[in-house]
């Protein structure tokens, strides 16, 4: 695997990804929400060179880094029992355990203000958090595909972008993506998010359908379609991170 590249400023280690473009005549350093720190540059910008950048662009990247952690909600410790919370399009559900020998291998019903789920009974093979973690992954994943695929279709019309494919999957550290062919994939996690942040995160990434960086041209014509995206954004990044199973 290969490392990912990082200089030391004083005792801080600053990690960073370098995008590269042929489009490009000088290098811009930028914090993603999802990525991190990004370089993006021209082709012949030599590592050393973007290196060199890094360290004299290192007080705001540290600055910029501290603010992204304030205020953070920190994920919760799950359990997978009867009881706890789960969100889906912003509103919370209370979760039932249901252990059934007539169920194979799990059952999941979104009634009544809460997440039914009938399992069989939990054994050292089949332990409960396996089980209910699978079965709350599938039902989040199935409903996401959806409710994703429809609204990535309404706002592809809004703004006016035909991507080659849309393709709802898990996804590690980004909400969304748009590749050099115009494939957009979009994280199934964020269906547990209001409307309102789903539909920023689908904007943002057919956006990058036409516009490949976070330039003012991307972020004024993401203001065309979603006004308040700022508002959006910050609320999932403060937020984001309780939206896991």
């Amino acid at each position: 695997m290969k490392a990912i590249p990082n200089v030391t400023y004083g005792s801080t280690k600053i990690e960073y990804s370098i995008k590269r473009s042929h489009q490009r005549n000088s290098a811009e350093v930028a914090l993603d929400p999802e990525l991190g720190v990004v370089v993006t540059c021209p082709n012949d910008l030599d590592e050393h060179q973007v290196e060199n950048l890094i360290i004299k662009k290192a007080p705001w990247i540290l600055r910029k880094l501290k603010h992204t952690q304030e205020g953070v909600v920190k994920p919760s410790i799950r359990e997978y029992v009867s009881g706890e919370t789960y969100h889906y399009l912003g509103r919370r559900y209370r979760l039932k355990v249901i252990e059934d020998e007539s169920v194979s291998p799990y059952e999941v019903k979104l009634k009544e203000g809460r997440f039914w789920i009938r399992v069989p009974p939990f054994t050292e093979e089949s332990p409960k958090e396996v089980v209910v973690s699978s079965a709350l992954r599938w039902w989040f994943s199935k409903k996401a595909e959806k409710k994703l695929l429809e609204r990535a279709y309404l706002y592809s019309t809004k703004i006016g972008v035909k991507p080659k494919k849309i393709v709802v999957k898990n996804q590690m550290k980004r909400w969304g993506s748009c590749t050099k062919d115009d494939v957009v994939h979009l994280n199934w996690h964020i269906i547990m998010a209001p409307m309102s942040v789903v539909d920023y995160v689908v904007a943002h990434e057919l956006i990058h359908v036409n516009i490949d960086t976070h330039s003012k041209e991307f972020w004024k014509s993401l203001r065309v379609v979603i006004p308040d995206y700022e508002r959006r954004k910050e609320w999932l990044r403060i937020n984001g991170p309780r939206l896991v199973i």
